[in-house]
């Protein structure tokens, strides 16, 4: 029975009234952008328990689960050109044809989120949500710019991380702790894990420059015509990380006739360059140069 202060309406009527509500602050990406997302684990429910929270996120097993995760997403139906994996943080780099068309921001974001969140857990057996947040890049230069300040953040969580944990081991507490990493530089932060017992040339590879995953054309007679690669020995020279970047920015994209169908992922710490028309130096990044690139089709 209809409330006199309310008249039902038809389902175009409603259609109408309400769906402008849900797209009106929805947004499309801009044309002519390149977009990263960049999600974030976060850990829920008792399996977590069995996994001290001195892992985390460092321990290898979650790293591997990571590396599966970022596998599956590249896979899925989203062309991606490229993916930086540091702690328990993903920065999936997307080819340019997907900002070709209309996309919407929430249809990607929830997309990418949830199928995260599903990969992870079934290859770690541990429950996360990821959150997502995404970055509208309007240059290749911008681009260098965001993974080499992801880079940075990698190497300065990691060893933050550590000496927090050994301070701790050694009695000082959080008020102690807080004040001693309080901005530290990089090479502060090498002298202090040295004093502390763990020089940064004994840490692994991956730990403190992320680890990479990027398409590179497989050999003659392959059954797929692209190979993924995990690169766990990503640069610590600036120069050859910024041709790595560079290269990946350039690089194809693939994706399977099926959906994320789980491709081999290949180790290797070999780069094979896709020589763009232009390679960026540090100094150049300094200055400000523009870049310009060599975008060839991405069609796999």
């Amino acid at each position: 029975m209809n409330s006199p202060e309310y008249s039902i309406l038809t389902l175009g009527e409603y259609q109408r009234l309400c769906d402008r509500f849900e797209k009106v602050n929805d947004g499309y990406f801009l044309p002519d952008t390149r977009i990263v997302v960049r999600i974030d684990a976060h850990r829920f429910g008792p399996k977590w328990e069995n996994v001290p929270d001195f892992d985390y996120p460092f321990d290898e097993s979650i790293r591997e689960a990571l590396i599966k995760t970022a596998g599956r997403l590249m896979t899925l139906d989203l062309r991606v050109s490229y993916c930086f994996i540091h702690g328990d943080e993903i920065s999936l780099l997307l080819d340019p044809l997907e900002t070709a068309g209309l996309r919407r921001r929430a249809k990607l974001v929830s997309h990418v989120a949830s199928a995260g969140s599903v990969f992870f857990t079934e290859a770690f057996g541990a429950p996360v949500f990821f959150r997502a947040k995404v970055s509208e890049l309007p240059s290749d230069r911008h681009l260098l710019d965001y993974f080499f300040w992801q880079r940075k953040v990698a190497r300065r969580n990691y060893v933050s991380r550590t000496i927090s944990q050994l301070l701790t081991a050694g009695g000082a507490d959080e008020v102690e702790i807080s004040k001693t990493i309080a901005g530290l530089t990089e090479e502060g932060g090498a002298e202090l894990l040295a004093k502390l017992g763990l020089p940064i040339e004994s840490v692994k590879s991956d730990l403190l420059y992320g680890i990479g995953l990027y398409w590179q054309v497989a050999p003659t007679g392959s059954q797929i015509p692209f190979n993924l690669i995990c690169n766990r020995s990503l640069p610590d020279n600036d120069s050859a990380y910024c041709e790595l970047i560079s290269s990946c920015i350039a690089g194809p994209s693939y994706l399977p006739e099926l959906p994320g169908l789980e491709i081999p992922i290949t180790e290797s710490a070999v780069f094979k360059a896709v020589s763009p028309t232009k390679k960026l130096s540090p100094k150049a990044l300094k200055a400000g140069s523009s870049v310009k690139f060599r975008l060839g089709s991405r069609k796999g």
